[in-house]
């Protein structure tokens, strides 16, 4: 094609999404297709608690006294024709809510606002999509909500059939006219497939804009959280227009750098530095290769230093400095003395060494 020239095949309709079929980045959802799992690796977590991510990106979150049901979660093979993965729970200890006790459980999905600013602030028409497979049939709630939780939107979507894979799509206009909306790194939206809510934190009507806090629909059906039951999804997908398009698969690496600008785990740390004005210490640091939300917190496990003739098991560990692109630490050594102003670095020690989070 000559220097200057348009490609036809290349051209956009009047809601943004490409003729030709090559989309890039319509889904305003990240890590949709549940290929990245940064913290575990696929491993089965049992007994998972509150804010715990099945995958990157979707978490569990349950709110409320008196919540008894028990769950296990993982990255799961089981997937659809397509695709490679899913976000799996299963409920080791069933529980059933009822009129009241503000509880809820729900799979938490949070949207920044960077990522949905065009759409909030045009009140776009935008569809949800996403392939289900649960043990229980039945009517399950899908709430949407900002993060003031000043305003939101309930509807229910029907499992016709069990342990069957089936596409559910839900178009609504969004509206924020009221409430509290967030448009820049916090979050824009959120978005909850509800595994039960008491009736007194579900909306006061469905398929509509409501102001104050939603973790369900009016009139869902209790008792899908039974023991044994089983609920995946994957193939997720939000886009604007009122039609449910092909899901946007993107390259891992892509979809991993996404991710990464949340959350970001490494078992050997590119961390590097000198020893210090203590022979027992050093300050080591790091960039990041992926701009993360906002200067993440730290967590460090177990890690030793090395200065090239000596290896120390690290007794300490200071954040001195977190931000969107760099991390730089403090480190205290156990016993024997580095030789001061020897370059240092961080050898693997176990796994999980450092983690670094600036989640929504």
């Amino acid at each position: 094609m000559p220097y200057g020239t348009v490609n036809a095949d290349l051209m956009t309709t009047s809601d943004g999404v490409s003729s030709s079929g090559l989309y890039g980045f319509k889904n305003r959802i990240i890590n949709g297709a549940m290929v990245i799992d940064q913290r575990n690796a696929g491993a089965l977590q049992t007994s998972i608690g509150n804010n715990a991510f099945i995958t990157d990106r979707f978490s569990y979150q349950r709110s409320g006294l008196g919540i008894t049901a028990v769950f296990n979660s993982q990255q799961s093979t089981t997937a659809p024709t397509g695709y490679s993965y899913s976000a799996y729970m299963t409920a080791t200890t069933g529980q059933t809510l009822g009129a009241s006790g503000g509880r809820y459980m729900v799979v938490r999905h949070a949207i920044e606002g960077f990522n949905l600013a065009d759409a909030l602030r045009s009140q776009s028409t935008v569809t949800l999509s996403f392939y289900v497979y649960a043990s229980n049939a039945g009517t399950y709630s899908l709430v949407f909500k900002n993060a003031a939780g000043n305003s939101s939107y309930a509807t229910t979507y029907s499992v016709t059939a069990s342990n069957t894979w089936q596409l559910i799509t839900v178009t609504f206009a969004i509206n924020t006219s009221s409430g509290t909306w967030n448009y820049t790194n916090g979050t824009g939206l959120e978005i909850f497939w509800v595994l039960d809510a008491d009736d007194d934190v579900c909306a006061s009507s469905n398929n509509a804009w409501v102001s104050g806090g939603t973790f369900g629909a009016n009139g869902q059906a209790h008792g899908k959280v039974t023991t044994g039951a089983t609920f995946y999804i994957t193939g997720v997908q939000l886009e604007k227009g009122s039609v449910a398009t092909s899901f946007d698969y993107r390259p891992y690496g892509t979809e991993l750098a996404l991710c990464q600008r949340y959350y970001q785990t490494y078992t050997q740390p590119a961390l590097k530095g000198v020893c210090n004005s203590t022979s027992t210490a050093a300050r080591m640091s790091m960039n990041l290769p992926v701009v993360m939300r906002s200067a993440p917190t730290a967590s460090v496990g177990a890690m030793i230093g090395y200065d090239g003739i000596t290896t120390i098991a690290i007794s300490s560990v200071g954040a001195s400095y977190l931000t969107t692109t760099a991390a730089e630490f403090d480190l205290g050594f156990a016993s024997a003395s580095f030789t001061n102003g020897r370059p240092c670095s961080i050898i693997q020690s176990g796994t999980a060494s450092l983690t670094l989070n600036a989640e929504l």
